[in-house]
């Protein structure tokens, strides 16, 4: 049963009961990335689940979401270990990327959308990043965008902490 649908640019998101379904529009996936996705995210908690996987829809596990992160780096009150543990899960991302090996000289595993729209933070606190279809090979080490992202997190996280 549906319980939601958003709309976005890219793709088209089913909030189900069990489980949630991201149909991708105008792309696709191939099975070499949702291997290397299965590969890069085994037994890290920091990264969504998929259940099922077709070039232009991923089944993803349910998260138990508490909030997302921009909405409660946005709010006037933190917890300072939660503020470390999302800065630390975002440096994590980056550093599995330089980590995953992807036996080729010349080919990268990277995500081109890591912003904190797309963590979120579950009832018991963890942090999720909740957008694996911006993962990609590529040619380049390190994406530009990262620093987009902790430029994110500096101003909200610091504008919070000398506000109070």
């Amino acid at each position: 049963r549906k319980t939601m649908i958003i709309e976005k640019q890219n793709s088209t998101i089913e909030l189900l009961d069990d489980c949630v379904v991201k149909t991708l529009k105008n792309r696709k996936k191939s099975y070499e990335w949702y291997e290397a996705y299965k590969k890069f995210s085994h037994g890290k908690d920091s990264y969504v689940k998929i259940l099922e996987f077709e070039p232009t829809r991923l089944v993803m596990e349910k998260i138990k979401i508490w909030q997302p992160v921009n909405y409660y780096l946005k709010k006037l009150t933190h917890d300072r270990q939660l503020n470390l543990q999302i800065a630390k899960t975002y440096t994590t991302v980056i550093l599995d990327c330089f980590n995953f090996d992807t036996n080729d000289r010349y080919k990268y595993w990277a995500h081109d959308d890591l912003t904190i729209d797309n963590f979120v933070i579950t009832k018991d606190k963890n942090i999720i990043l909740m957008d694996p279809d911006s993962f990609h090979f590529t040619k380049y080490m390190i994406d530009y965008k990262y620093s987009f992202g902790y430029i994110e997190l500096q101003n909200l996280i610091t504008r919070n902490e000398y506000e109070k």
